[in-house]
C-alpha cells in the first residue's frame, strides 16, 4: 500500500496496477465483463472469473456485477421472489438493487428458448418489485433480466 496527497488530505491506495489516485483507463483490464474495482472490492483481486459463482446462490460474479448484487452473499440475487396469479393475471415479485432497470419476460416453454418482453424499462423499487401482467392464461414461466 502507498500513500500520496492531494495537497487537503493524505489518502491511501493499494498497488493492483496504474497510479495510485488515478483511474484506471480501461475499468476491466483483464476482460471478463466485471469491471475491476468491483472484483477487488469483493475478492481482493482479479483472479475469479465471470462465469464462478464465488457464493455458490445460482448467480455467476458476471450475473450479480450487472445486477448489482454482493457476490459473496448468497442471500443477495436476483431473483423472483413471489408469483401470485388469478384467473386472469399473475402478479410477479423480485428482488431488486436501486439505479437497476429490468426487464420482465415470459415464455410457455423452458426448453425453446423463446423469451417474451412483457414490461421493459421497469425501474427497481427496492427492496421488492411488482409487475402484474395481464393475461388470458396465467400458466407460463417467469424471468426478469437487468437492462
Amino acid at each position: 500500500m502507498s500513500t500520496w496527497s492531494d495537497g487537503d488530505a493524505w489518502r491511501a491506495s493499494i498497488a493492483v496496477g496504474g497510479t495510485p489516485g488515478e483511474a484506471a483507463a480501461d475499468p476491466d483490464a483483464d476482460t471478463d465483463g466485471m469491471d475491476d474495482s468491483w472484483e477487488v472490492l469483493y475478492f481482493g483481486s482479479t483472479s475469479e472469473t465471470d462465469g464462478d459463482d464465488w457464493d455458490a446462490d445460482g448467480s455467476s460474479n458476471c450475473t450479480e456485477f450487472r445486477a448489482g448484487t454482493d457476490p459473496t452473499d448468497p442471500e443477495s440475487a436476483l431473483r423472483i421472489i413471489v408469483l401470485v396469479p388469478t384467473e386472469l393475471s399473475v402478479e410477479v415479485n423480485w428482488s431488486g438493487i436501486e439505479g437497476k432497470t429490468h426487464t420482465l419476460q415470459t415464455s410457455q416453454s423452458l426448453t425453446d428458448g423463446s423469451w417474451s418482453d412483457v414490461a421493459t424499462g421497469l425501474e427497481a423499487t427496492p427492496p421488492t418489485n411488482s409487475h402484474t401482467h395481464q393475461v388470458l392464461n396465467p400458466a407460463a414461466f417467469y424471468r426478469v433480466v437487468v437492462e
